[in-house]
């Protein structure tokens, strides 16, 4: 199991400005393989598309207002049926089975739709807050973005998107943001800390880690 005592005024999730500001974060999901990704979000705009953790033909983001995902260039296989919810924290999450070819996706734990879809053609560089590092940039926060190589089931999201996940061979990357402080000069804090494997850790880009955006900060629900 991991620990984690959190410090008064540490950082717990990490602003992104809506600008250019995204974390790479390398090539995570097999080709053609069965995956969860899930995360919690601060969204603070319900206008054009705003990526959560994207490659270029395996999106999960908000587009419009629209919680979706997608396979192979369909970048809406799966979409909520509601607006999402601005300026509160939401869990956030999409599962893939590569045997059914069933995507689905939830949000706060809770199923909103479910779709087939071919698996992911080719295996390809991941993002945070970006859609492959050149669009599309999330504007607010992130915390908790958990990446497993098979589908977890409604129980799993639910049973552990509160609480910070434990160590387990099917969790392939776990970036826990618990780094820097709150809103203060952060600019030497640049890689974006994978506990499962430091191979995958992520690389800040064009973040301004300095004051109450663009920046590590501390509030986040699971800290």
């Amino acid at each position: 199991f991991w620990t984690y005592v959190h410090v008064p005024g540490s950082a717990t999730h990490l602003n992104f400005d809506g600008v250019n500001d995204y974390v790479a974060i390398g090539n995570i999901i097999p080709n053609a393989s069965s995956y969860t990704k899930e995360a919690w979000v601060f969204n603070e705009a319900n206008t054009g598309a705003r990526n959560i953790v994207s490659s270029q033909n395996n999106p999960f983001w908000i587009n419009n207002g629209i919680l979706s995902a997608g396979n192979n260039n369909n970048y809406a296989v799966v979409q909520d049926v509601s607006i999402f919810p601005l300026n509160t924290w939401t869990h956030v999450a999409v599962t893939y089975d590569a045997p059914t070819t069933t995507m689905k996706l939830y949000r706060n734990g809770v199923l909103v739709t479910t779709n087939i879809v071919a698996p992911p053609f080719v295996a390809e560089n991941s993002f945070i807050g970006s859609h492959f590092g050149t669009s599309s940039y999330f504007l607010g926060s992130i915390d908790e973005v958990r990446i497993w190589n098979y589908a977890l089931n409604q129980a799993d999201i639910q049973a552990t998107m509160n609480c910070e996940a434990q160590a387990q061979p099917e969790l392939i990357a776990y970036y826990k943001f618990n780094q820097g402080d709150n809103a203060v000069d952060n600019t030497t804090e640049i890689t974006l800390s994978n506990a499962v494997s430091s191979a995958a850790n992520g690389t800040l880009t064009n973040f301004t880690l300095n004051g109450s955006t663009s920046n590590w900060l501390n509030g986040s629900p699971v800290e």
